[in-house]
């Protein structure tokens, strides 16, 4: 390391702290990214969360240093074997390609904020943020102009916004809202797939067909529709399938979806069995109340894929693209395929596959069907503590809730015993 590079790192550290909180979200175009990382840092500095992430962090130079072990013994006939396997598995994988559907994803735009904006007009044009100074949900437009964003600690939230006001989470109000869009997109598609409160997957194919309308005509028209149900203005994209739309909500089992393998053992060196969800921003380009329209062709989605960061897909963390960045060079969703041949000497062959979908700009055309519910859970967060006494009262809160909400859906009415 040079001289001048070891002392920006020793007289600026936050420029190697890198949390969540530095991701860009719709409406974040231009913040001022050194600053939130330098309040973030400075306000986590000495907190376990800081001490945990310098661990994760320790943890990821290792990786990359194996990684970067095992890529040097790469011996050049391995290499060759390698490119040669993921050159035909590329092949395979092209010729599962369906531009036949339609898919639109429509997401609301902050819509927690927006809701309570919609209950309360005078928090117009006001930074804003739905939850507290422990933790918050989401933040309208205005506030995601000084870094404030979803999943932040509130009093960090404050350091970045002074201004900022809070609004405590009314999830009944949500809801109400919530089924108002789900009415709407009821018109598009019956069989529509509900992502979240605020989001949804529509296949439009048929509609496009019986009705003689573009997608964009239909996604316009759905927005106006959306709006007039509620007050409340939300994005969309269209592609050709759920990944390129905004998300691939199936659940790919990876054996190991972020491990790396050893190339003359088979070792797994980081072992974890993870559900991935392809998340692709065709919805986010023209946020908020707006739309965009990835063409059903394939030269049209291989040029809209070839630039994107790899951060922009779902799956594809900070470990994960850390891993790729300094250890295979990659940082665009093309380079995927450029480098194939080392991914599938280094990754497990399920991993391998993912990294050539996002590469090739592949994902599901097909409606899945419903899955049943496995499991429910509850959470708070609160500031750490040893106390016993307060944290039995705090596990007892959070099953009373899970006991409400169990019985509120399995049999219709929480009051029964």
């Amino acid at each position: 390391m040079a001289e001048s590079d070891s002392y920006e790192v020793t007289s600026r550290p936050w420029q190697s702290y890198h949390t969540v909180y530095t991701n860009a979200k719709a409406g974040m175009e231009g913040v001022d990214k050194e600053k939130v990382q330098r309040i973030v840092y400075e306000m986590s500095k000495g907190s376990k969360y800081f001490e945990n992430e310098e661990r994760k962090e320790a943890f990821i130079k290792q990786k990359i240093e194996n990684m970067q072990a095992q890529c040097a013994k790469l011996t050049a006939a391995e290499i060759s074997h390698y490119q040669k396997v993921a050159d035909k598995r590329i092949l395979e994988l092209e010729a599962t390609r369906d531009l036949t559907r339609i898919w639109l994803h429509v997401d609301m735009d902050a819509f927690y904020a927006a809701v309570e904006t919609l209950s309360n007009p005078s928090l117009k044009g006001k930074p804003m943020a739905v939850g507290g100074m422990s933790m918050i949900s989401t933040a309208n437009y205005e506030a995601r102009k000084f870094g404030v964003r979803a999943a932040m600690p509130g009093f960090i939230a404050r350091k970045l916004c002074p201004q900022l006001i809070f609004v405590p989470t009314d999830f009944k109000k949500y809801t109400y809202y919530s089924d108002l869009t789900r009415k709407v997109f009821q018109k598009y598609d019956a069989n529509f797939m509900a992502a979240s409160l605020d989001e949804g997957y529509l296949d439009i194919t048929n509609v496009c067909k019986e009705r003689g309308m573009t997608s964009g005509e239909v996604a316009e028209e759905l927005r106006k529709g959306v709006y007039e149900e509620t007050g409340l203005t939300c994005s969309a994209g269209v592609a050709p399938n759920r990944l390129l739309a905004k998300g691939d909500s199936d659940v790919y089992f990876l054996d190991d979806p972020f491990s790396a393998v050893d190339a003359h053992t088979g070792a797994h060196l980081f072992k974890g069995k993870q559900h991935l969800f392809i998340i692709i921003v065709c919805s986010d380009i023209n946020k908020p109340n707006g739309q965009f329209i990835l063409p059903n062709d394939r030269m049209a989605v291989m040029t809209f894929i070839s630039l994107l960061p790899i951060r922009k897909i779902g799956g594809i963390g900070k470990v994960t693209e850390h891993l790729l960045r300094d250890v295979f060079g990659i940082t665009t969703c093309e380079e995927m395929l450029q480098k194939s041949g080392f991914l599938g000497a280094l990754f497990s062959p399920s991993s391998a596959d993912f990294f050539l979908c996002v590469g090739l700009g592949l994902g599901s055309t097909n409606t899945p069907q419903v899955r049943l519910r496995k499991s429910m859970s509850n959470e708070r967060t609160f500031s750490a503590t040893g106390d016993e006494a307060f944290l039995y009262h705090k596990l007892g809160n959070c099953f009373r809730c899970l006991i409400f909400f169990t019985r509120e859906i399995l049999l219709g009415d929480a009051n029964i015993l």
